[in-house]
């Protein structure tokens, strides 16, 4: 038994990488090496990342300004107990009325609309212009940010080479995590956001989603990301798949709310693939509901898992 343990062990560590350009490499290191030198450097950015969101949420509460942490910052801890990879950025909705304070309160805290300039190790402050630019076609705010020292240990900071490394840099040989705050008055163009709020709930760190709307929302999202967008990480799925067999959902709600936004074929898809991980817990009635066929599919893109993973999906049996 030991035996066959360890050939599975190897057999894994051989698709580590894979694993991380993929955003799963947690994945293993949690399961095999939780002591792993590159899970450690992750749970310390992650710990640097969770402090500065919570900070933020303690000063927009004390201002009397509802806000909202979701996607992986919300679910990473309820489901792991320490991050899956190198986290780029934390989700903060707020309401659009709330926007100016919080956007002092980021001041405040040291974060500005900047992007980071690798050939000089600095960040750049956006140009008014940008920033309009952005703003006036977006939901969200253009990111707003920090550097941040990080104490590591030697073999944490050799791991650095070796990660997707939007937050953590090498700055003068000195590591520092790039601070990323984005600030949300919506999710979406056309869709009003309070029902958000109506239905939040208080996750490990705060006030956060419910269950259905971070299912809903984040297949959807990710769904139109890799159609639009060539997103490749699987990290999305890996915060989403616990849903459905130690959530709290609300089929009829999310089935509402995809056939009042058009957001079948989304759901249909992507919610299926992790119905068969899960082992087909969720009801078929559920994913009837939810048929592209049954309503405008101009947002359907097909089942979109061939570019997650590196394959071409068959033409479909027409003639069945």
């Amino acid at each position: 038994m030991t035996g066959q343990l360890s050939c599975a062990v190897d057999d894994c560590f051989r698709h580590v990488d894979a694993l991380r350009e993929k955003g799963l490499d947690s994945l293993y290191y949690l399961a095999f090496e939780p002591d792993s030198h590159v899970q450690r450097l992750y749970d310390e950015v992650w710990r640097k990342q969770k402090a500065a969101y919570l900070q933020v949420q303690k000063e927009a509460a004390s201002a009397g300004i509802e806000s909202l942490v979701f996607k992986g910052a919300a679910l990473t801890d309820r489901w792991y107990g320490r991050p899956l990879g190198c986290m780029a950025d934390v989700d903060l909705l707020v309401h659009k009325d709330a926007v100016i304070a919080t956007i002092k309160i980021l001041y405040d805290l040291g974060y500005r609309p900047s992007e980071f300039h690798g050939d000089h190790g600095v960040l750049r402050l956006r140009s008014q212009a940008e920033i309009l630019h952005h703003e006036a076609q977006h939901y969200e705010l253009v990111p707003y940010n920090r550097l941040e020292p990080i104490e590591l240990s030697g073999a944490e900071i050799s791991a650095i080479q070796g990660v997707h490394r939007h937050a953590i840099r090498l700055i003068d040989g000195r590591p520092q995590v790039l601070m990323e705050v984005d600030l949300h008055h919506g999710v979406a163009t056309d869709m009003d956001c309070d029902f958000f709020f109506d239905r939040a709930v208080t996750g490990p760190h705060g006030r956060t989603f419910s269950d259905s709307d971070h299912l809903w929302f984040g297949l959807s999202r990710l769904y139109a990301e890799v159609a639009l967008y060539g997103k490749q990480s699987l990290r999305d799925f890996g915060y989403l798949a616990p849903l459905l067999t130690r959530g709290s959902l609300d089929w009829s709600l999310i089935a509402n709310m995809a056939a009042e936004h058009e957001l079948r074929p989304a759901l249909f898809y992507f919610l299926s693939f992790l119905d068969d991980l899960a082992g087909h817990v969720v009801d078929p009635s559920v994913l009837d509901a939810l048929s592209p066929r049954r309503g405008l599919r101009y947002r359907d893109w097909g089942w979109q898992l061939g570019k997650l993973f590196d394959t071409v999906e068959p033409p479909p049996n027409i003639w069945c």
